[in-house]
């Protein structure tokens, strides 16, 4: 944003918008509830690896924020130019189409799992 063309926004509306982010962001609870299960089942569920791990992730997520408003605000000016989309926009495109060539066999294996399960399990069928 250009200072000279900054709107003047309210405190409160800044601090609203603020908080609609962080609290009504699905991935906040999605975070949790998975840090959560995975730090239940960290060092055999012991007390002490558990907040260990919980101590772990509150430092990395900090880190991570962090270094992502320093980050945004060093690389604003070579994400101003139109070229430099695109090229994230391909780097984006190239890492989908190739996570999803990964999935792909595990989810055809998994369809003829279930082919081979259902027909040994249909009544008056012998198992080849």
């Amino acid at each position: 944003m250009d200072p000279g063309n900054a709107v003047a926004e309210s405190r409160r509306l800044v601090v609203g918008r603020t908080i609609a982010l962080t609290w009504l962001n699905p991935h906040v609870y999605l975070d949790t509830l998975l840090l959560g299960s995975i730090a239940a089942a960290h060092d055999g569920g012991a007390v002490a690896g558990r907040w260990w791990f919980g101590v772990g992730a509150a430092l990395g997520s900090v880190l991570w924020f962090t270094s992502l408003g320093f980050g945004a605000r060093v690389l604003a000016p070579l994400l101003a130019r139109p070229r430099a989309w695109q090229v994230v926009e391909v780097a984006i495109a190239v890492t989908m189409v190739l996570v999803a060539a990964k999935a792909r066999p595990r989810v055809s294996l998994r369809r003829d799992q279930r082919r081979a399960h259902r027909d040994a399990q249909a009544p008056g069928c012998a198992p080849s």
